[in-house]
């Protein structure tokens, strides 16, 4: 079972040796959120907490179920047709797969959803 995370020594050692604590606390703007929203961090080290958990997530389903659709989206391709994208199977699939890990928002703001 690949992990595109934790089988990525590059990726791990650099997260290893970025001060991921002062990133928190900037990206998190002092944690106000946590008051809002009940999954929002609420300290630093929960902050990088919550974002190791969604690197390996995602890092489980990129290498687990969406990487083995890639041979064949490739192969089928998107289409443009008469102003219409039409996407090969795999890209819906594999949309679908980040929607129900609930995924699709994470670059939002929380306040939009995010």
């Amino acid at each position: 079972m690949p992990n595109f995370f934790l089988d990525n020594d590059d990726l791990l050692f650099h997260l290893k040796h970025l001060p991921l604590q002062d990133v928190a606390t900037w990206t998190e703007d002092g944690f106000g959120d946590a008051k809002k929203f009940d999954y929002a961090p609420t300290d630093a080290a929960d902050a990088v907490d919550s974002y190791r958990r969604v690197l390996e997530l995602v890092g489980h389903i990129a290498g687990d179920q969406i990487a083995p659709l890639s041979e064949e989206i490739d192969r089928i391709g998107s289409a443009w047709e008469d102003g219409v994208v039409t996407y090969a199977p795999g890209i819906r699939k594999s949309l679908d797969l980040l929607s129900q890990a609930d995924l699709m928002g994470f670059t939002l703001p929380r306040k939009y959803g995010g």
